[in-house]
């Protein structure tokens, strides 16, 4: 039940956040990529630390996926030179 609530949350957050950049001043735009990427490192954070076996760890995990997918939509790449300091960062 938890599961199902939290990813529903997780979609509509990323709903809400893709509609707003889409319509937004690029000043904006760029102030929500920004937030898309903080959440990530967040989720990120939480699907690397977590218990293998608690299903919140599972859940971080997927949503940190979906947050993947959406930077990935929004014109960033994740990576760099050195891959020990890689980022999201936009695309060229």
């Amino acid at each position: 039940m938890m599961n199902t609530f939290l990813s529903a949350l997780v979609v509509a957050v990323l709903g809400h956040l893709i509609a707003e950049a889409i319509v937004a001043t690029p000043a904006y735009a760029e102030s929500l990529d920004k937030n898309v990427v903080a959440m990530h490192a967040k989720l990120d954070e939480q699907c690397r630390g977590g218990s293998s076996d608690d299903p919140a760890t599972q859940l971080s995990c997927d949503a940190r996926l979906n947050f993947e997918q959406t930077l990935a939509q929004i014109g960033y790449c994740y990576g760099s030179g050195d891959r020990a300091h890689a980022t999201w960062h936009k695309c060229q």
